[in-house]
């Protein structure tokens, strides 16, 4: 009965293989149609606008470099106005079981030290951002403008690094 079968499904296989391999002539063409061929007709693609730089003098791009100094000045400022009461909620944690009182405290102060430090690296991104502006709008060429946006995001970056530091050998503590 299995030779029966596999028999029968060979003699209708090959039968099925002949067919497709005979060509009646009544298949379409596979040849590229008159609508598939490509003539040239594509636009050309717009040239994307520059974002806008200040001109070297005007002082727009001096003032927006003072106002993120500013920013970030006052980011760090108010970081170093928590960092004590952090420090202390931390050490008063010492030895605390997580989820006691003093544990949360100590977590809730660290928490609010990294929110505090997010507005100083978000300071110090814009000035990233205009520096790259400015190398590229320059073709990598030194501008006016370049000395005083490597000195702000230099001076912005040292605070970032310091409440860096501190935030971690605060985490230390707190996982003790």
């Amino acid at each position: 009965m299995k030779r029966a079968t596999a028999c029968l499904f060979l003699s209708a296989l090959s039968l099925g293989l002949a067919a497709c391999a005979a060509g009646s002539g009544n298949y379409p063409s596979l040849a590229k149609r008159d609508a598939e061929r490509v003539e040239g007709t594509a636009l050309p693609a717009l040239p994307v606008p520059r974002p806008e730089q200040a001109a070297p003098g005007d002082g727009k791009l001096e003032n927006r470099i003072d106002q993120l100094v500013g920013d970030a000045k006052a980011a760090n400022t108010n970081f170093e106005g928590r960092s004590n009461a952090a420090a202390k909620a931390i050490a008063g944690s010492a030895g605390s079981q997580p989820s006691s009182r003093g544990w949360i405290e100590a977590q809730l102060a660290l928490a609010d030290l990294q929110s505090m430090r997010s507005n100083t690296v978000i300071a110090l991104a814009d000035l990233d951002t205009l520096y790259a502006q400015d190398r590229i709008a320059n073709a990598g060429r030194v501008s006016p403008a370049t000395a005083s946006l490597q000195a702000a995001r230099e001076q912005v970056g040292s605070w970032v690094a310091q409440q860096d530091d501190l935030l971690t050998r605060l985490g230390e503590r707190a996982r003790r």
